[in-house]
């Protein structure tokens, strides 16, 4: 057990986040003989709100996981093609070493789920409908049946370093109490940052903690402008859309009930020919020629004042004969029918492909600091296949929490610097020290709005030094003024804290790429560049400034024949 004395707490493994990186890494260290104590948001494993994560979010409707043998799907697929393909996938900008990693040991690492009790779905390998909630479920059993201490409700603000290495974090709850926890071995387990944008699929929750406070920490962080997003249905239910609805984007309408996509693409071009691309992958991608124009043409439209009062457009799917009972009760119960009316759609994101860079044992740069699934970045590059995310999660997970559990028994217990813990208590009380200031939620609003509309799909030199502009803004004039009335806001106002710290990343690993590449487009430099850019950007904090430079991951890459080919991908 943790031990406990006033508002300080002591462990050997603190695991940040509730989500299925966050539970399987503090089950791979409980079971290496780590005290472990997890400290997340909201309530553990809560399907779909504050305290999921991604993981149980349950925004497919179909899910799956990746590996060798563990479905009809895969009966005959090898780690050697698996890796071919996450290599393909990543297009130059995926680690070989942790993509190796992760095709090697996916199908061992899904098959201890077994062990704990998960319900097979073979369809998919690991449950459709339901995307990563049958794993949450039975991770969720084997924890709070364990000795590992959870900590709910509580967001940890910021990590404590001494000497280059982690030794602990400092954390507020939704009571209002701060906790400084002292630990040898830190794991980011936060997942990416979807909240920085106006449309996500992403619980309350994930806004990005653990790039901000890893990269406040001096660990670095690459691929940071890549991420996957979806044409999704918004309102009044979160879901994206699989690319088997790609054929009813010659349906999609705006506020004017015009069908607006054509108006978007190049001359000569058909929606024909468009919704042939789009059918082969949901999640936006240049890796083909007109798929692309679907999304920006929601997002022009969106800017230009066309979108509905629920910033969406109409998608009519009720001809769709082929929805089972299944997917049907899927819709039904996020408050959507498409049998009887149309859904409300926009492009939303999903998830990040960059975070912190890691080793093969999931390790940053900084002493005794891992972070696990969306937090961490290498085992993915610019796209990424359906199923793999739920395996790095549980492979990388894994190897996370062991050799964590190791760096605590092994290293000396270094006490936190009294000065950094008073520094960022301090920050925390300055937002309920104010009164009748700017509510958090209000300013984020403002943020992901800008975000959305200048950083997520369609980039260029402008719309990124726009949004930079206004990061810069918020932090000047409106940041200073946030108040919390309550400690929920507290919380709010240290999650916007990270999320402008996250936006101003993203937008300048964006503005340093002067190429297209997958799922990140440039409007001025729309072509992909393998001469100047078979290189990873990299960002890391010193000397006070942000540092970017680039990194050869794969010297030997070169795009296969066909690239990932007429099959569906993503």
């Amino acid at each position: 057990m943790a031990k406990a004395s006033g508002n300080i707490l002591e462990t050997d493994v603190l695991v940040v986040g509730g989500g299925g990186a966050g539970a399987a890494t503090a089950w791979a260290a409980y079971q290496a003989g780590a005290r472990v104590l997890m400290a997340v948001k909201g309530r553990f494993a809560s399907i779909g709100t504050r305290g999921g994560g991604a993981t149980g979010s349950a925004n497919s409707e179909s899910g799956g996981f990746r590996a060798p043998g563990v479905s009809p799907r895969f009966a005959k697929y090898t780690a050697q093609q698996m890796y071919e393909d996450i290599v393909q996938a990543g297009l130059g900008m995926a680690d070989p070493r942790l993509a190796r990693i992760l095709a090697e040991e996916a199908e061992d690492a899904r098959l201890g789920m077994d062990k704990l009790g998960l319900t097979h779905n073979w369809d998919s390998g690991m449950g459709v409908k339901s995307h990563g909630i049958p794993m949450m479920i039975v991770l969720e059993n084997a924890i709070r049946h364990s000795d590992i201490v959870l900590k709910e409700r509580t967001m940890v603000t910021d990590l404590l370093t001494r000497d280059g290495a982690c030794v602990g974090a400092v954390a507020v709850d939704e009571s209002g109490e701060t906790w400084t926890i002292k630990a040898p071995a830190v794991i980011l387990a936060t997942g990416g940052h979807g909240n920085l944008y106006m449309h996500t699929l992403d619980p309350s929750c994930v806004t990005g903690d653990g790039y901000a406070m890893g990269y406040r920490a001096g660990a670095e962080l690459m691929n940071m402008e890549f991420g996957q997003s979806y044409i999704s249905s918004v309102y009044p239910g979160k879901t994206f859309l699989s690319g088997a609805f790609a054929r009813y984007l010659k349906t999609v309408t705006n506020r004017e009930g015009r069908h607006f996509i054509q108006d978007y693409l190049p001359a000569g071009a058909t929606m024909e020919e468009l919704i042939v691309q789009h059918l082969r992958h949901g999640p936006f991608s240049t890796r083909d020629s007109l798929s692309r124009y679907a999304s920006i043409a929601m997002v022009k439209e969106t800017i230009a004042g066309r979108a509905n009062t629920n910033m969406a457009f109409g998608m009519d799917v009720s001809d769709r004969d082929d929805l089972g009972p299944d997917s049907l009760e899927f819709f039904w119960y996020r408050c959507l029918d498409p049998r009887r009316e149309p859904f409300q759609v926009n492009c939303a994101e999903q998830c990040s492909h960059g975070g912190l860079r890691l080793d093969e044992n999931a390790q940053t740069a900084v002493r005794g600091l891992y972070a696990a699934g969306e937090t961490g970045s290498g085992y993915h590059g610019v796209d990424r296949l359906s199923g793999c995310m739920l395996a790095c999660t549980l492979v990388f997970g894994a190897r996370a929490g062991k050799h964590a559990a190791m760096t605590a028994r092994g290293s000396g217990r270094q006490e936190p610097l009294a000065d950094q813990v008073s520094a960022y208590l301090q920050r925390i009380e300055g937002y309920r020290s104010r009164r009748d200031g700017l509510r958090p939620c209000d300013v984020t609003a403002i943020l992901q709005r800008r975000a959305w509309e200048d950083v997520m799909i369609a980039r260029s030199a402008d719309s990124l030094n726009r949004f930079l502009g206004t990061v810069g803004q918020v932090r000047e004039e409106m940041e200073p003024k946030l108040s919390a009335s309550t400690p929920l806001e507290v919380q709010q106002a240290a999650e916007l804290h990270n999320l402008l710290l996250v936006g101003e990343i993203v937008a300048s690993a964006a503005l340093f790429r002067t190429e297209s590449r997958g799922s990140h487009y440039r409007e001025d430099h729309p072509e992909r560049d393998d001469a100047q850019w078979l290189k990873a950007v990299t960002l890391k904090h010193a000397d006070g400034k942000m540092r970017i430079g680039t990194l050869v991951l794969d010297p030997g890459w070169k795009s296969r024949p066909g690239d990932l080919g007429q099959g569906r991908w993503g």
